[in-house]
């Protein structure tokens, strides 16, 4: 599986680029140039930075930030301000960026927060506490991201935006799943999915169903987790989302290794005119290239035609470039060329990268050397690849090197530390099995949550449908009720002008009633284009519009006619009563008084 390649591998999945990087860097760069405001000025830079960011130039892009936010604050326009600190750039720095750019991006974010709480904006805080939280989570510090989360949660009481509530759940979620808290992962994102779907927010439902396979995939089940990515393609492509499929092709590849979404995710990238997710379909057409088909050549000659591609990798520094290198040649079984770009890339990484790049990195130079029978080398960096794995906790990693150094010492003679690494792999061994037991529990529990929440879904889904059913009823009895006492009226002596405002008010509510009958099946059939839409409303207008005029027409004429006046002088409720009351009070008719007398006599 692609989602269970290396470090560098992952890497590859996780950025963006435009399709011509020199050519888009000179356009945005002259787009900041002929900026004739403060405002076109701060929009400009932004995009730069982001595009910067998205490229790994993350030293250029804190240079365009820092000179973005100058301007806004020369400008003295507060909400500039908080637009340059709020700018989308810093949500691009990835889990391996470098430890500089860790620490840039937190002060960088920092600054935002304490600008938005003096100028009382609750949301703009939240904001930066969920942004702060994600650069902890990147960085491997959980706990200090699910202090800003509580932050998060605190400010969140000041806010009334359902949508921030469920980015906090969301990233609330993922803070619990890099903890291996599956249960509480789980809970916050069906949090995060109801307020999605109560307010109909399809991009949001997305994006859970995102996380949710996350979820199942570290649980191993990938079934599920395909399950959930397909949900979220099927609430796309009915709402009409096409940036939301373009998502679900690009985590569809990563999770199958199927070539045919990558395909797919070129071809819509390339109708939508994306530069970002047409450089994403390239960057997993690479990584296919790597670990699927293991063609060292073939993945090389792709890197170097794609020059959006390779600058990329350029710009994350020769260290990074050279590992790059090195995991082309280590998956193409090329142990020797391996070494040689892990040697290049091993000072750079060792000082300015985060332990995790460490240890993928001293892992495969283990393996590339054992594969070359170099065992005292092999040796020394299988123990400071499980060294990192001992620190976070990463006990099949360390379970299957520490499996390797025992056989390493034994075929040594040294017998003593192949024993002790024997112990460490037997223990390693027992924790992994003991972990998978507790993932099957898990897996058990979350698939009960999962039942309970479609329940409760069903359960809002069937009472929204009665309510909707109810008002539809009482819209449709009003409307019955306006034209009953329109004909009554009609049977009275009214005048004229009367009987047609009752008359044009009458039709009015029907027909709006038709198009709001109309309406919910226009948005499923045109997935909600506005353009098809506001045609298909023109035409149901243009059809109604020319009946109501006649028939409005024909409704007056006949309330207002002779006809209808005589109708009700013969059913007159006045004529009917005084007929009822002289009926009662005439006197009997001789023959019947006649017959009431021998009545009584007999």
């Amino acid at each position: 599986m692609l989602a269970r390649i290396p470090a560098i591998l992952l890497l590859l999945c996780f950025h963006f680029s435009n399709a011509q990087y020199f050519e888009k860097e000179k356009e945005l760069i002259n787009r900041v140039a002929s900026a004739t405001n403060e405002k076109a000025s701060i929009k400009s830079l932004a995009e730069l930075a982001e595009f910067y960011y998205l490229h790994r130039a993350e030293a250029k892009g804190d240079s365009v930030l820092q000179k973005q936010i100058f301007n806004a604050e020369l400008s003295n326009d507060k909400n500039l301000v908080l637009e340059a600190l709020f700018s989308g750039a810093i949500e691009n720095v990835s889990k391996w960026s470098s430890t500089e750019t860790f620490d840039r991006a937190l002060k960088f974010v920092d600054k935002g927060v304490m600008y938005a709480r003096s100028m009382g904006r609750a949301d703009y805080e939240v904001i930066g506490s969920i942004r702060k939280a994600g650069l902890y989570r990147k960085r491997g510090d959980n706990d200090k991201a699910l202090e800003q989360m509580l932050m998060a949660v605190s400010s969140l009481s000041n806010t009334t935006s359902d949508s921030l509530k469920s980015v906090v759940y969301l990233e609330t979620g993922r803070i619990f799943l890099a903890k291996k808290d599956a249960i509480s992962a789980y809970k916050n994102y069906n949090s995060a999915f109801d307020l999605a779907y109560k307010n109909n927010n399809v991009p949001l439902q997305s994006e859970c169903y995102h996380h949710f396979a996350e979820l199942y995939q570290s649980l191993s089940d990938v079934a599920s987790a395909k399950k959930n990515l397909l949900r979220s393609f099927e609430i796309n492509s009915k709402a009409g989302y096409e940036f939301g499929m373009l998502h679900d092709y690009k985590d569809l590849a990563r999770l199958t290794d199927e070539q045919e979404y990558i395909d797919k995710l070129l071809k819509l990238a390339g109708k939508l005119k994306s530069d970002k997710y047409l450089l994403s379909g390239k960057i997993l057409m690479y990584a296919i290239w790597i670990v699927v088909k293991q063609d060292s050549k073939a993945a090389l000659d792709y890197l170097h035609a794609n020059e959006d591609l390779n600058q990329y990798y350029l710009n994350t520094g020769m260290p990074s470039y050279y590992w790059n290198i090195g995991n082309v040649y280590f998956y193409s079984n090329r142990p020797d060329s391996a070494i040689r770009y892990y040697t290049l890339a091993e000072p750079g990484l060792n000082t300015t990268f985060e332990s995790s790049v460490r240890q993928a990195l001293f892992h495969d130079m283990g393996e590339s050397y054992l594969q070359l029978n170099q065992f005292s080398r092999a040796t020394v960096y299988f123990e400071k690849a499980l060294l990192i794995s001992e620190q976070q906790n990463d006990f099949s990693l360390a379970s299957a090197i520490s499996s390797k150094l025992s056989a390493l010492y034994a075929n040594g003679g040294d017998y003593k530390k192949a024993f002790d690494y024997t112990q460490k792999n037997i223990f390693y061994k027992d924790t992994l099995e003991q972990l998978n037991e507790q993932k099957e529990v898990v897996l058990l529990e979350v698939d009960r949550e999962s039942k309970k929440h479609e329940k409760d879904l069903a359960d809002a889904e069937a009472n929204a449908r009665r309510t909707r059913n109810l008002q539809y009823t009482g819209i449709a009895i009003a409307i019955a009720s306006v034209f009953a006492f329109m004909i009554l009226m009609g049977m009275f002596p009214v005048s004229r002008v009367t009987i047609k405002m009752l008359s044009f008010f009458a039709f009015i509510c029907l027909f709006e009633f038709i198009v709001l009958l109309v309406d919910s099946y226009l948005h499923k059939v045109t997935h909600g284009e506005p353009l098809k839409i506001w045609s298909a409303k023109i035409i149901l207008i243009a059809i109604l519009v020319p009946i109501q005029h006649y028939l409005e027409h024909g409704v007056v004429h006949f309330l207002a006619s002779q006809r209808l006046l005589r109708m009700r002088q013969h059913l007159s409720i006045r004529k009917m009563w005084r007929n009822t009351i002289a009926k009662i009070k005439k006197p009997p008719a001789p023959e019947d008084v006649g017959i009431e007398e021998d009545t009584a006599v007999l």
